[in-house]
C-alpha cells in the first residue's frame, strides 16, 4: 500500500503541527515569526475565524528562497577560527588596523 501524500491530498495544519513538520526542535522559529509572515502574506495561510492554518508544502515552497542561514564552522586549531573570524570580520579588521595607523602617526 503507497503511503505518500501528494498535494491534492495534503491537509491543512495547524501552526504546532507545520512546526513539527517542517523544523526540527532545535531550529523551529517562534510561532510570533511564523504568524507574521503569514500576516504580511510572505507564506500562504488560511485564516477559519481566529485559527489560522497552513499547507505545508506551500509553506517549504514559498520559504525556500527566504530563509538567511548561517554556516557557523568548529574549527578545532585556534588560528584557523582566528582566520574565520577576521574573513567574516574583515570590516571591523580595516577599522582596527586604520585606528592603531593613526594611533602610530598621531
Amino acid at each position: 500500500m503507497n503511503n505518500t501524500t501528494t498535494p491534492a491530498e495534503e491537509k491543512l495544519v495547524d501552526i504546532d503541527e507545520l512546526i513539527n513538520t517542517l523544523w526540527s526542535p532545535q531550529s523551529a522559529p517562534p510561532k510570533a515569526s511564523i504568524y507574521k509572515l503569514a500576516q504580511k502574506g510572505t507564506i500562504p495561510s488560511e485564516k477559519l475565524g481566529k485559527r489560522t492554518f497552513f499547507l505545508p508544502s506551500a509553506v517549504r515552497e514559498a520559504m525556500s528562497g527566504k530563509m538567511k542561514i548561517r554556516v557557523t564552522d568548529n574549527f578545532s586549531d585556534p588560528i584557523e577560527k582566528k582566520k574565520s573570524d577576521l574573513a567574516h570580520n574583515n570590516s571591523e579588521a580595516q577599522r582596527l588596523d586604520l585606528s592603531r595607523e593613526m594611533r602610530e602617526q598621531g
